[in-house]
């Protein structure tokens, strides 16, 4: 069962191109990363948020929550640390 939700203001969503991780909703986990694919020109798009370091742009890192609600076109990774 899918749930739709309008999208919030300002706030651009999963894999949304931005130019900024400001542009992205960090409420649900997602900052500006580069994506790069094979045989296809990098983008900048908003995705989940790993590391200060993959982000573009400052991260408010207190705002990021620990468990994200992934929706039904997201694909499920598991959380991946690094030590």
């Amino acid at each position: 069962m899918h749930v739709c939700r309008p999208p919030s203001a300002g706030h651009k969503q999963y894999n949304e191109d931005c130019s900024s991780s400001s542009e992205c909703d960090i409420s649900r986990g997602l900052c500006c990363i580069m994506q790069r694919r094979h045989r296809q020109k990098p983008r900048k798009s908003c995705g989940y948020f790993k590391e200060p370091l993959v982000c573009i742009g400052p991260v408010a890192t207190d705002q990021i929550r620990e468990i994200v609600q992934h929706t039904a076109g997201e694909k499920r990774l598991g959380m991946y640390r690094m030590h």
